[in-house]
């Protein structure tokens, strides 16, 4: 019977059959009886009158009722041998490896049907034959290898599950199923049907992921309890900056349309792909549905893919839908790999290896140490999630193509490259992977379909978009499509702008969605902190900058001083650096000398003075550039200008175009302590601390020497829990208060409270916060400001280990140990370099209306009025289109 033409009911559908009845509605009286003897025998059969549920897909529910079913009864007869509906059936049977059981119901010729059933015995069910005798027969037959023939029906069940849904791991075989499986596919070798490839793919794959998880498992056990520690640091900050971050807050998450995706095996190069070039496999459209989690599992081992697509496609939503999804599994122990995403924009060109830049991203955007990136790399426990390819200077492109081809081939990783089609398909080179795919741009069906799901007045963009080609040709894109819904919402169409030009209508687009999101309301709990004017400057500012550093993500502690484009600018930051330089250097010298030159009568204060001066200036000079040769370079540049003038010269390019003051900041490679948290403070440095100055100022003197202030301060403000014998030698110094104050005791007080301050201080502080910068350790979580919030915590630190040992020093008689101050002042002035480098740019540039003062308060503000995201400690635009938009903006110059 056709199943078009059939009687439908709906009993609850089944996944378990004994029989599938394939008929011709002619037949159906004998069907019918047919369907209630087995019954009668306890079969469970599927048959189109009772098992299609209302509004499904006829044609699929009966697919899914052959590979349901243990056995596929034919009915034969001269009406189902023609039916194309019947003859559908069977091939569908036959190509899942069902069992076939032919049932002759009206005599046809051997030659009409189908080949695969002339050669199977047939079961004669004719008017002339016995009935009763015939169904013992077909039972008979169907019981034969009942339970092999129902674990074929059961894995093609699930096989064909696990293919529906993209290949998902989830679907996959495990354990003591997976044993069983095997066991079965080497039973088929022997027994029909026969395993189909379907079948075999289904158990192997599963066999290779068991064992990848296995090895997972293995290798997560063999980690030390730091290394685990360190790992879950990285996947947090992956998933907080990135899947939290980014791809739950971007523009995307809110259209609801699923992307397609298309195979490209022409974009990349390997042995298979070149077989491919010249046939219609070299662009593919996969079936609708398909995640890019599964075209990325099925490339086994070595994963390596491409991900192509047109600006605004959603490449970069596909890219952190895949991190997503492998960050899932990295956490549930399935996959020791360390999903990690960057940006190759920050990549700077040959004289960078791949790996050398990959350390360095780390180590800046994760905060990961060196030595644990370079061990990450080797160990091939990285999963590289890398964007922004096109966002490469365009000279580099090919270089980077070529180094990334070169790293794959030296270190093998799992990598993952995303690209726009058109910078890609203008390269040179191509990327030696496995695969690639292209996610396709949006259909007119799914445009209209995602129009009329949005509830709000989009009347005049409907009408306009029925006869603009601009507006049409732009609606492909997720993103613009989304910017059209959210800037053109209640606007009527003689309100909207008229332009068939697509660069001129994003443009406008744009336009409109800045101002539109400057009108929607945000969280925020004041009122807005910043006019349309200011925010525009200074983010076309910020875009600016970044389009010309090739950055995608921007980090406050970042910005180097080539920002400065105007060379007037650039000389007021090194002046201004020179002359922190010089305080700083001189108030540290002052202190230093005066305790070595106190007790020297031969040198008069005024000749000291000058000394001094002259040695801060020297000092602070050399601070402010970067080497001997910069700084001939800088007293020359006057002269040599003088000169010019004088003679009519032309100033020398070297000295034009090369001023010796700009130079990078790098907060990461200047000293920096680990500061330890409040309870590790009060329970593990303070709290022995003082214990341990009690003891030993009792076991030396018999007497408790230590400062009663000191005591006191750290007793009642911090609340220390002291031992009752502690207490006890607490209560005894209060006692002898008096014996501390005479004048007698005093030199003997002060160094014994100095030796064993500086003895608790080596043995507790020093191992809890100094030694914390040679652990493999990764910190938690990332703030912006947050390395220049560090360094001026560790140089506040040292200036005031400085400022009490310079008054220690001074009480001391002997001279060495005026050491320490000296020692402590280098190290705060070191401390203090590149900070006071980062201030001197950061004053500059709010002096001159480019950034305002509080600028991670912009940020946030920024980030709040959906122009930018927060990716931990930094931020990019929501998209690069809006970058590139703003980029564009003509910056209005500030009076000088």
């Amino acid at each position: 019977m056709s199943a078009a033409e059939s009687s439908i009911s709906s009993p609850p559908n089944r996944d378990d059959y004994d029989i599938f009845i394939s008929y011709s509605r002619r037949d159906k009286e004998f069907v019918s009886q047919l369907c209630e003897a087995l019954t009668q025998a306890k079969q469970k059969i599927w048959v189109d009158w009772h098992d299609i549920p209302p509004a499904e897909d006829w044609r699929q529910e009966i697919y899914r009722g052959i590979e349901a079913a243990n056995n596929f009864v034919f009915i034969i007869s001269p009406h189902s041998i023609s039916s194309k509906v019947c003859i559908e059936e069977l091939e569908h049977a036959i190509k899942h490896g069902k069992r076939l059981v032919p049932i002759v119901r009206q005599n046809v010729g051997y030659d009409n049907v189908h080949p695969d059933l002339g050669r199977i015995n047939w079961i004669f069910f004719r008017e002339e034959d016995d009935f009763d005798g015939a169904l013992d027969k077909l039972i008979s037959a169907i019981k034969i290898d009942l339970r092999y023939v129902r674990e074929q029906t059961h894995l093609l069940v699930r096989a064909r599950k696990w293919e529906k849904e993209g290949r998902n791991k989830g679907y996959l075989l495990q354990g003591s199923e997976l044993k069983k499986a095997e066991q079965w596919l080497v039973e088929s070798e022997s027994k029909q049907p026969p395993a189909t490839a379907l079948h075999r793919e289904y158990i192997e794959t599963s066999r290779r992921v068991e064992t990848e998880r296995e090895d997972a498992e293995m290798r997560l056990r063999r980690l030390t309890p730091q290394q685990v520690k360190n790992r879950q640091a990285i996947l947090n900050k992956v998933r907080n900056f990135w899947v939290k971050g980014v791809l739950e807050n971007s523009l995307h998450d809110q259209v609801l349309i699923e992307l397609g995706l298309e195979k490209r095996a022409d974009a990349v190069v390997s042995a298979w792909n070149m077989e491919l070039a010249t046939t219609d496999e070299a662009q593919k459209a996969l079936p609708k549905g398909t995640k890019v989690i599964a075209i990325f599992d099925q490339l086994g081992e070595g994963r390596t893919l491409l991900i192509l697509g047109e600006p605004g496609a959603g490449k970069t939503t596909t890219l952190l839908e895949l991190t997503r999804d492998l960050l899932n599994r990295a956490e549930q122990g399935l996959d020791y790999r360390i999903p990690i995403v960057f940006n190759l924009s920050s990549w700077v060109g040959k004289k960078q290896k791949i790996a050398d830049w990959l350390v360095a991203e780390l180590n800046s955007r994760y905060q990961v140490p060196k030595q644990i990136g370079k061990d990450l790399l080797a160990k091939q426990e990285l999963l590289l999630l890398l964007d922004g390819l096109d966002e490469v200077k365009a000279e580099l492109r090919d270089s980077c193509v070529a180094a990334l081809n070169d790293f794959h081939q030296n270190y093998a990783p799992e990598m993952v490259v995303c690209s726009r089609i058109k910078d890609y398909s203008v390269l040179s080179n191509r990327l030696n992977f496995q695969s690639a795919v292209y996610v396709r741009s949006l259909t007119p069906e799914q445009v209209s379909n995602y129009i009329d799901s949005i509830d709000a007045d989009l009347t005049g963009l409907r009408a306009l978009m029925a006869d603009n080609t601009a507006l049409q040709e732009l609606a492909k894109s997720p993103l613009m499509l989304n910017i059209m819904v959210l800037a053109y919402q209640g606007v009527a169409v003689e309100d909207l702008p008229k332009t068939e030009v697509v660069e001129e209508r994003r443009k406008q687009l744009f336009d409109a969605y800045i101002e539109r999101m400057f009108r929607r309301p945000t969280r925020l709990k004041v009122e807005q902190r910043y006019s349309e004017v200011q925010t525009k400057r200074w983010l076309t500012w910020l875009a600016q900058r970044m389009v010309q550093e090739s950055q995608t993500v921007f980090l406050i502690e970042e910005m180097q001083p080539r920002y400065l484009k105007n060379k007037f600018r650039q000389w007021q930051y090194w002046v201004l650096l020179f002359i922190m330089n010089l305080v700083i250097s001189g108030t540290i010298s002052t202190i230093v000398v005066l305790q070595w030159f106190q007790s020297e009568h031969s040198l008069s204060w005024s000749s000291i003075s000058n000394r001094l001066l002259l040695f801060s200036l020297c000092l602070g000079f050399v601070l402010s550039t970067e080497s001997k040769a910069d700084s001939m370079r800088l007293i020359m540049y006057p002269i040599v200008q003088v000169f010019c003038f004088l003679f009519r010269k032309k100033l020398p390019r070297d000295f034009r175009d090369n001023i010796p003051i700009l130079h990078d900041i790098d907060l990461s490679r200047r000293f920096r302590l680990k500061f330890p948290s409040f309870r590790t403070l009060k329970d593990e440095i303070l709290q022995p601390s003082l214990e341990f100055a009690y003891l030993l100022s009792y076991c030396m003197w018999r007497m408790p020497l230590l400062p009663l202030l000191l005591s006191d301060i750290l007793m009642c403000v911090l609340f220390i829990e002291l031992k009752p014998e502690i207490l006890k030698l607490y209560v005894i110094t209060k006692q002898k208060s008096r014996f501390l104050l005479q004048p007698v005791f005093k030199p003997l007080a002060f160094l014994t409270t100095f030796l064993t301050t500086f003895v608790a201080f080596i043995f507790f502080l020093i191992p809890n916060s100094f030694f914390a910068l040679f652990t493999e350790t990764i910190e938690e979580s990332l703030a912006p400001n947050y390395r220049v919030k560090e360094v001026s915590k560790t140089a506040f630190f040292i200036s005031m280990l400085f400022c009490i040992f310079s008054i220690v020093a001074f009480q001391m008689p002997a001279a060495y140990y005026r050491g320490i101050p000296c020692i402590l002042g280098f190290l705060a002035g070191f401390t203090y370099l590149s900070l006071l480098k980062h201030l001197s740019l950061r004053l500059i540039l709010y002096h001159n209306n480019y950034i305002p003062w509080n600028y991670a308060r912009f940020l946030d503000y920024a980030a709040e009025r959906i122009f930018l995201q927060k990716v931990g400690g930094g931020y990019i635009f929501i998209h690069r289109l809006l970058l590139e938009h703003f980029a564009q903006i003509e910056l209005e110059p500030v009076r000088l």
